[in-house]
């Protein structure tokens, strides 16, 4: 009696927090001296979202269903009179390993849950997504 009953404790309380909701903060950062123009586009409750901004910082809280994924991408607006190459490292530094592997990238994106982060970082395109399976319960 006493294990039928603890098991129906366990599958209530798993099947509750399977149903809790999955609330994560999307990030973005820019570094460099000079502000960047971005569309950003997330997941939340109704769906993708996308925006435009114009900044070196960007965050948003969302609350999303379990079975829902959490993916934030993003695509850097260049103006065609305007260059960047000031802010990129010389072609041959990035030849050698070691310095691609520590050149500061001009963007990063990461999601954040209370139990797990996922974090890139590049230059004009960057994508990541968290699903709730991912996060150690």
């Amino acid at each position: 009696m006493a294990l039928a009953l603890s098991l129906l404790v366990f599958w209530t309380s798993k099947e509750k927090r399977e149903k809790e909701p999955f609330c994560i903060i999307y990030h973005v950062a820019v570094h460099t001296l000079s502000a960047r123009k971005l569309i950003i586009t997330y997941t939340n409750t109704n769906g993708l979202v996308q925006e435009t901004f114009t900044g070196k910082k960007w965050e948003k809280k969302v609350c999303l269903s379990p079975d829902e994924i959490a993916s934030l991408r993003i695509d850097e607006i260049t103006d065609p009179g305007k260059e960047y190459q000031s802010c990129l490292p010389e072609q041959e530094e990035l030849q050698d390993p070691m310095a691609r592997d520590f050149a500061i990238k001009p963007l990063s994106i990461w999601i954040e849950h209370e139990k797990k982060t996922v974090l890139n970082a590049g230059y004009n395109h960057l994508q990541i997504s968290l699903l709730t399976s991912e996060i150690d319960r």
